[in-house]
């Protein structure tokens, strides 16, 4: 990490020989003893700290990928996972928004309409509706190198009723047909599974899926991304439930 930002600091003074870590540092907004200890490798890096080094030092998106890719997995769930609220996902029920932010984190991205409308296969108007929306909600920003997401991660609200999000699992379904219908078996991957259930273990079930969920995404997201993908699982009665506890 340190040897990554130190690199890219010695480009910075090659274009400008006049530039101290003193003036990146305010232009990033934190101390110039922060960011020395930053650069030493003293201290460890966070999603705000390289979010704004980032901007400061005005990376280009692969860099700044690589940048946070040394963000301490702590500090990523302490510091940077945002959790949409009922307004902002009413306002973002597709799936192209939330493919567009993760298109974001692929090592080839570009801050590009068409790029982007032709990687997930959409119009151009789609993803500049999306992009506007994001920007909007402050979900993603426009820095001199085109968008960036505000957040490591993103996430719904849980276990709260919300027809909002209903329409967004809807979307992700009607997606996940239409990918089973056109997409080779050999890069995606269908299962089910049917069985009776004891109603006392569903919430330690609901809980080993989540943490399922975020193992698999922590494997997934190691070394060089470079495709976007949609994981859904559902666990859910076949048998009315609602007779039972009449």
């Amino acid at each position: 990490m340190a040897q990554f930002i130190s690199s890219k600091f010695e480009e910075l003074r090659k274009r400008n020989p006049r530039l101290s870590l003193r003036a990146v540092a305010r232009k990033a907004g934190i101390s110039a003893g922060r960011f020395s200890e930053i650069i030493a490798g003293k201290r460890k890096l966070s999603s705000y700290y390289a979010d704004k080094i980032a901007d400061a030092m005005r990376l280009s998106q692969n860099e700044r990928n690589e940048l946070f890719s040394y963000v301490e997995t702590s500090s990523r769930k302490k510091l940077s996972s945002r959790v949409l609220q009922e307004r902002e996902i009413a306002m973002i029920t597709g799936w192209e928004n939330y493919a567009i932010l993760s298109l974001m984190k692929t090592q080839d991205f570009r801050s590009e309409s068409e790029w982007i409308a032709d990687r997930l296969g959409i119009t151009k108007s789609q993803v500049e509706k999306s992009l506007g929306t994001m920007e909007s909600l402050g979900i993603i920003k426009k820095n001199s190198l085109g968008y960036v997401r505000t957040s490591e991660s993103f996430q719904t609200m849980s276990e709260i009723p919300s027809r909002h999000l209903r329409q967004v699992h809807h979307n992700e379904l009607a997606k996940a047909l239409e990918v089973m219908e056109n997409t080779p078996v050999s890069v995606r991957s269908f299962s089910s599974a049917t069985m009776p259930v004891n109603l006392n273990r569903l919430a330690e079930a609901k809980k080993m899926i989540l943490e399922f969920q975020n193992s698999l995404m922590q494997f997934l997201e190691q070394g060089e991304k470079t495709e976007v993908y949609n994981f859904n699982m559902q666990l859910f009665p076949l048998t009315d439930v609602r007779k039972k506890s009449s």
